[in-house]
C-alpha cells in the first residue's frame, strides 16, 4: 500500500489523500486505509468519509487534526496488516423506456449510438460505488463505457424524481430522491437508495443495472409497497 499525504481538514478532522486519478486500485487503497485506521483509532473517530482517492476523517474533540496526523506517521499506518474489505454485489432494476429514460435519445444524440444500444452498454459493466455524496444514497458509480460520456446539462432540471438513473460526464448515478439535477437521465429504478436514514449502498460496494419493462417496474414498485419486494445482493 503506498503511502498516502496527510493535512488537516479543520481543528478536528484530517484529510488523507492519495495520487489524484480514478481508479479501482487507488480506490481500493483508500478503503483498505480506511479499515487500518478504524480498527486501530476507533477511539478518536467520529466518521470517514471515503471518495475517489482521499479519505476525510473526523476526529472527536479531545484530538486535534495535527495531534491525529501525528499518530498516523508514528505508527506507519500504511504499513500494518491489510483488513478484508467486505463489499456486497447489488442487481438494480431499471427501466428504460420513454416515460423514464427522458434524456434518452439527447444521449444517443450526443454519442451517435442507439438508444437500444445504449442500454446494452449501460447495464453491461459492473460498476463501482466510488462514493456516496451530493443527496443521501447518491452513489457516484465508476465504469461507465467511454462512448456513453455526455457532458451535464447545460441547464440543471428544478426536479428529477427519485429514482431516475442518468449520466453525468464519465460517471453514472442513481437520484435517491426527488431533487434539482443536471445529468442526463435514461431510466429509472423503482428501488429507493436511501432507506431508514441510511444509504443502501456504501463506496466499495458493485452494482449492475438490469433493464425491465414499465409492467414490471409497477409489479416491483407495489411489491415494495406491500413489503414483499427484496432487492438482489451477493456478498462478494
Amino acid at each position: 500500500m503506498k503511502t498516502p499525504n496527510y493535512k488537516p481538514f479543520g481543528l478536528h478532522a484530517v484529510l488523507v489523500s492519495w495520487e489524484p486519478a480514478i481508479s479501482e486500485e487507488i480506490h481500493h487503497q483508500v478503503l483498505q486505509f480506511e479499515n487500518i485506521i478504524k480498527a486501530q483509532f476507533a477511539a478518536y473517530i467520529i466518521e470517514t468519509v471515503p471518495a475517489y482517492q482521499s479519505l476525510a476523517i473526523f476526529l472527536k474533540n479531545t484530538k486535534t487534526a495535527n495531534s491525529f496526523i501525528a499518530l498516523l506517521k508514528q505508527t506507519h499506518v500504511s504499513k500494518t496488516q491489510v483488513l478484508k474489505t467486505y463489499t456486497a454485489l447489488y442487481t438494480i432494476p431499471v427501466c428504460y423506456e420513454t416515460d423514464y429514460g427522458i434524456d434518452l435519445s439527447v444521449v444517443a444524440n450526443h454519442t451517435k449510438v442507439s438508444e437500444k444500444e445504449i442500454i446494452t452498454l449501460h447495464t453491461a459493466p459492473i460498476y463501482t460505488v466510488y462514493f456516496i455524496g451530493f443527496l443521501p444514497g447518491f452513489p457516484y458509480l465508476g465504469g461507465l463505457p467511454e462512448v456513453l460520456y455526455t457532458p451535464r446539462r447545460k441547464t440543471p432540471r428544478s426536479r428529477l424524481e427519485a429514482g431516475s438513473v442518468a449520466i453525468g460526464g464519465k460517471q453514472t448515478g442513481v437520484y435517491p430522491q426527488d431533487s434539482p439535477g443536471g445529468w442526463h437521465v435514461i431510466g429509472k429504478t423503482p428501488i429507493s437508495l436511501f432507506q431508514k436514514q441510511q444509504s443502501v449502498l456504501k463506496a466499495g460496494d458493485k452494482v449492475q443495472f438490469e433493464a425491465i419493462t414499465s409492467d414490471l417496474f409497477k409489479e416491483i414498485s407495489e411489491a415494495i409497497k406491500n413489503n414483499e419486494y427484496v432487492l438482489q445482493k451477493f456478498m462478494l
